[in-house]
């Protein structure tokens, strides 16, 4: 796995955490959606294209396999920006003030190491 699905995955989890952690009280029906809709189904297309890049990789032709994986990374880095200007306009906050609250629950997976800059790269 690539330092980049690792981050797209980090800050999809955190996007959702931190919503939840701003008020428990907010219903974020539009946001919820477009993650159940959009977010999830766009990570799973992402993961089965990166473990067919693998593949493919260790059967020495994956070209074609690439250029879908870059697609899918790109399209699910799409669908993790419009959960946080969904939350922005469901009330949660300022879209910046979400993104930083996010960018500083993203840490490296089992440590308290934050991933500096991980939602900026997604």
């Amino acid at each position: 796995m690539t330092h980049r699905h690792d981050d797209l995955l980090c800050v999809a989890q955190r996007l959702l955490l931190f919503y939840v952690g701003v008020t428990a009280m907010a219903i974020l029906a539009d946001t919820l959606n477009h993650l159940m809709t959009n977010v999830l189904p766009a990570a799973a297309e992402y993961q089965a294209a990166e473990d067919a890049l693998s593949q493919a990789h260790q059967n020495g032709n994956w070209d074609a396999e690439a250029i879908t994986a870059k697609r899918k990374a790109a399209e699910l880095a799409v669908a993790v920006d419009g959960l946080s200007d969904r939350a922005c306009l469901e009330g949660i906050g300022a879209i910046d003030k979400i993104r930083a609250g996010v960018s500083a629950l993203c840490l490296w997976p089992g440590s308290n190491i934050v991933r500096q800059e991980a939602f900026e790269r997604v």
